[in-house]
């Protein structure tokens, strides 16, 4: 068999592509197609889905064991006990609560019920295409659709948003495409006012033809990958083409709403003073609102936005919906098992805004409400199987307190967002069959998921001192998911999926960067030749800081840029998971133009000309990272924060850390990973390398790291090292696995293939007891540093609990 360049290299070095599950239709498609009946049949079920999911565990766990450990602390260092403490608090739908009294490890768990969650690259560019002013054709970029399924195969992820140019955007559907490519921008024309022509225009989209043709690869490589496409506009992630503003009494209660960052959106001049049907309504909606309010002048909003408060527009997408809803029907046999959702718009909170008296800018969720129902219920209407998902949300900025922009302003938004849907829900009814009116859709069938962005990348300045940006500590993401997942709860959309799918950091380097090397034998720091740039500055990495037991703490270099992005990989998925995502995954696979905001953010090198092949395109360290991080979660049914003990909620964590009373043990982490999968242990010298295995599902995975992320908006102080002690029944087998690779040999690629690799593993150790508890338990010391890849154990059985974290050294 011949395997595809970007897989070459991984037999030998103990990788595997991970076992694929036979082809099936989803669960929640199943769901639907059995549940589509008369209300008197479904009301077993909405009882259940409707139920109270707030409840919550009571602790139980065994007490704690004060027996001195053995072994004295270096000087400075400072030693904790405690149990092994869960967080409780609302629980998201389909999870539930263990008690489980004689195991302080069992207290409350949130388990997957539908194991394991999947992980994810975010924008792999299929089919991108550039055009220069002097092309007559376009010309490819980014490789060829074989190569990346390839690349994507090899790297095991599960699922990708934003696949390239396959989406659904109003744009690519019906403007760029229906006409030959060109450099200018289309108009949508007045003729797809119809109906019929609108049906037609779509149909023959070759967009619509690209899902298919990426989807005959992926079965052709055998590659398991399911897509979430996003529809009508990227939104707060699409272009910024200037628009203008919009001031008018929207709501005839004599007060004029001003409305700006509006989405571009040509339409062509035979709009004007046209109108729409408007089936939920059931009338004619006038396509100029904003003229008919008396201001003729404001014809340019009408003629230049998407605008989702026009409900002629609101009409259009809604016609624009049911054609593509019919097409994703009638190929339900080949897309069911691989279309994760279409999300329908991306990052809205932030674009088409409402600028208040005071001169904030703040969400239009009731807009975006509107606008969602409008497009969802017609895709429902038309394909009974395709999960919806939300419009995602955009990462924020710990520095605002109030907009579009804050924390606050994300949870109005979505609660705004959600009462809308829920209103135009109740209000769109049927009758059953007892002659009764009920709402045409229940909620379940209406929203499937929710993608949360969280980036805190914190740039770094180009002199000293280092700009903190919006660095953020990890703790923030799981605690923002339970609060989504409340809000989510509260107004009963209770099984809705949390997704992470774009979080990242990048690897640029300053001009003088002092990393740019090769370091054990693997580009650790910048690519060499690679030309590192401060327009965008590099991302703040913490300092790289060696912890050998024994000897003093010694502070080295900044922590070397791919070393760290591998890194922040481990740690910002396992985040994302500990809050209860089922999804999560990192954001991009070759990222764009080193001038781009998401410059150094790919998983593949993406500092060459972009003009150049994909041959420059090598692996990063982060796309090893991703690839041990998804064969070791293949099989996993539940992650939990074992320490540090997660704050109550969003609220409270702020409002200790406003206190001082966070303490800097708190900045270490340990996650415990149940039923970890298969994993290889690589033994032997020189180039013979031997593949044992360590055993199959069963095992106990655990990772360790220091958060090293704060900023000045969390006033803490970050350890340099620490020791973390942890109580194991007698016969507990543990094992060190080194994430970090050893070496990384990189053959040639060409302008159709990404460089042949073969990267070798750390070494694996057996970890030996440093003592007991009272003879009844083992204890294991385990050291970690600031800067650190984390460390990875492997356990025959689930540890008892973490007993003790000492630290030694701090970095302000």
């Amino acid at each position: 068999m011949t395997i595809p360049s970007a897989a070459a290299g991984l037999e030998g070095t103990g990788f595997s592509v991970p076992t694929r599950v036979p082809r099936q239709r989803s669960l929640r498609g199943l769901e639907r197609q059995a549940t589509r009946q008369t209300l008197e049949t479904l009301a077993a079920g909405v009882v259940d889905a409707f139920g109270d999911t707030s409840c919550c565990g009571a602790c139980g766990g065994a007490a704690k064991d004060f027996a001195s450990n053995d072994g004295a602390l270096p000087d400075g260092w400072e030693r904790r006990e405690t149990t092994w403490q869960q967080a409780l608090g609302p629980l998201p739908e389909g999870f539930e609560v263990r008690l489980e009294a004689e195991s302080a490890a069992n207290a409350t768990a949130p388990l997957f019920v539908e194991s394991p969650p999947k992980l994810s690259v975010n924008t792999v560019n299929f089919f991108e295409y550039e055009l220069t002013t002097t092309d007559t054709v376009p010309t490819r970029r980014y490789g060829p659709l074989a190569e990346l399924v390839a690349d994507l195969g090899a790297l095991g992820v599960q699922i990708v948003r934003h696949p390239g140019r396959v989406q659904l955007m109003l744009d690519e559907v019906l403007i760029d495409h229906m006409v030959p490519v060109s450099a200018t921008v289309s108009a949508v024309p007045f003729s797809l006012a119809d109906a019929t022509a609108l049906d037609e225009a779509v149909q023959a989209s070759p967009v619509l033809a690209r899902i298919l043709d990426l989807v005959t690869e992926l079965r052709a490589q055998n590659v398991e990958l399911q897509l979430i496409i996003t529809m009508i506009t990227l939104g707060g992630g699409g272009g910024t083409a200037a628009v203008p503003v919009l001031s008018i009494d929207d709501d005839g209660d004599g007060i004029e709403t001003t409305y700006t960052h509006a989405i571009p959106c040509s339409w062509t001049d035979e709009w004007r003073n046209q109108v729409v049907y408007d089936d939920l309504a059931d009338m004619d909606q006038p396509f100029n609102r904003a003229t008919a309010a008396g201001d003729p002048s404001l014809a340019e909003w009408d003629a230049r936005t998407l605008d989702p408060r026009n409900p002629a527009k609101r009409a259009f997408y809604r016609n624009f919906a049911r054609p593509i809803g019919r097409w994703l029907q009638a190929h339900e046999a080949d897309l069911a098992d691989v279309l994760a959702g279409i999300e329908i718009c991306n990052e809205a909170e932030i674009r088409q805004v409402i600028r208040q008296a005071d001169g904030v800018l703040a969400p239009d969720g009731r807009a975006w409400g509107w606008l969602y129902y409008s497009c969802a219920s017609a895709l429902r209407e038309e394909c009974d199987w395709v999960p919806l998902w939300l419009p995602s949300i955009a990462s924020y900025a710990p520095d605002a307190t109030t907009g579009i922009l804050s924390w606050q302003g994300k949870v109005a938004y979505l609660t705004e967002l959600l009462d809308t849907i829920e209103a135009q829900r109740t209000a769109d009814v049927v009758l059953d069959s007892f002659g009764s009116l009920r709402p045409r859709f229940e909620r379940w069938e209406l929203v499937d998921g929710l993608d949360y962005h969280w980036y805190h990348r914190a740039q770094s300045a180009k002199v000293e001192p280092k700009d903190p940006g919006d660095r953020q500590l990890l703790l923030w993401l799981p605690l923002e998911l339970a609060e989504l997942r409340r809000t989510l709860n509260d107004r009963r959309f209770t099984k809705v999926i949390l997704s992470v799918t774009e979080s990242a950091v990048n690897v640029l380097c300053h001009q003088d960067a002092a990393d740019r090397t090769w370091d054990a034998g693997y580009p650790a720091g910048c690519e060499p030749g690679a030309v590192p740039t401060d327009d965008p500055p590099p991302d703040y990495r913490p300092t790289l800081v060696e912890c050998p037991a024994g000897v003093p703490l010694s502070s080295g270099r900044e922590a070397p840029a791919n070393a760290f992005q591998a890194a922040m990989v481990w740690m910002r998925i396992l985040a994302a998971l500990v809050g209860g995502a089922r999804i999560a995954g990192w954001h991009t696979h070759v990222a764009r133009l080193p001038t781009e905001v998401f410059a150094g953010t790919g998983m593949r090198q993406d500092l060459h000309a972009n003009d150049a092949g994909i041959e420059n395109a090598g692996a990063r360290a982060s796309w090893y990272a991703l690839r041990r991080l998804v064969e070791l979660m293949a099989t996993v049914t539940a992650v939990r924060l074992a320490w540090p003990a997660l704050p109550v909620d969003r609220d409270s964590f702020k409002t200790r850390l406003g206190m001082g009373l966070w303490a800097d043990t708190e900045l270490v982490w340990v996650v415990e990973l149940e039923n970890a999968s298969h994993f290889w242990r690589w033994t032997g010298t020189g180039d013979t390398i031997r593949p044992l295995g360590l055993g199959s599902t069963g095992w106990w995975a655990y990772v360790l790291f220091i958060d090293g992320t704060a900023g000045v908006k969390d006033p803490v102080t970050v350890p340099a090292c620490a020791t973390v002690s942890l109580r194991a029944d007698l016969g507990t087998d543990l094992y060190r696995v080194t994430l970090e690779p050893s070496s990384l040999v990189s053959g040639t690629g060409s302008a159709d293939s990404f460089p042949a690799e073969v990267w070798t593993p750390g070494p694996v150790e057996h970890v030996e007891r440093s003592g007991r508890y009272s003879g009844l338990f083992d204890r294991y010391d385990v050291r970690v540093g600031l800067g650190q890849w984390p460390v990875l154990l492997l356990s025959t059985a689930q540890l008892v609990d973490v007993t003790d974290v000492a630290v030694g050294g701090t970095i302000s």
